[in-house]
């Protein structure tokens, strides 16, 4: 720069202005170059931490990913079984469907073999149905049976079973007078028709 002022052709008084000038210029160049640097200084921390952000972010989507990847075989998961359990249901009652034609038939053929007995043994007066019943009662002596250890099943006072007589009572219209005798269900011809 002296080297430019020395061959210009000035006048001593502009030669110090020209200098000034060049001085300023040049201070304004380094103040560019500290801002720029101060400026470049801040682009980097604010890319810096955009990166850390933009991490953290990505770090987030991926943990939500995951959670939501197995969310989803949860899901499936879930309704297999709930398929699973449906067919098993279906199943069910499908064999509790069978198991009550059965039963229906089964006690139909109870109750029909129950009827022949019942003709056969009135059929042949009461020497053939005392002949009956003990073919039947031998047929059991041999078991265990504990319906003559069980116990009696009082019931409330309010509930009336068949035979049985009211008598009005304060405050209690429906009380028993007197218990029937029970059936004996061990003597010849105690199971009849109903």
């Amino acid at each position: 720069a002296l080297e430019f002022l020395e061959r210009l052709r000035v006048y001593p008084g502009h030669r110090l202005r020209l200098l000034r000038a060049i001085d300023c210029l040049r201070h304004a160049a380094l103040g560019a170059e500290r801002r720029d640097a101060a400026h470049m200084l801040e682009d980097d921390a604010a890319l810096e931490r955009l990166c850390a952000q933009k991490e953290e972010l990505t770090k987030g989507k991926s943990e939500a990913e995951n959670e939501n990847r197995r969310l989803q075989d949860e899901n499936q998961r879930l309704l297999q079984v709930v398929r699973e359990q449906g067919s098993q249901l279906q199943k069910t009652r499908e064999r509790i469907g069978e198991l009550e034609e059965l039963v229906q038939a089964q006690t139909e053929q109870v109750s029909f073999l129950a009827q022949q007995l019942q003709l056969v043994a009135e059929a042949g007066g009461p020497e053939r149905a005392n002949e009956l019943f003990k073919s039947y009662r031998g047929s059991f002596e041999d078991t265990h049976t504990d319906w003559h250890e069980a116990q009696r099943i009082n019931l409330p006072e309010s509930t009336v079973l068949p035979g049985e007589q009211t008598t009005p009572s304060l405050g209690d219209a429906t009380r028993p007078a007197a218990r029937e005798a029970p059936l004996d269900l061990s003597k010849p011809r105690a199971f009849t028709a109903a």
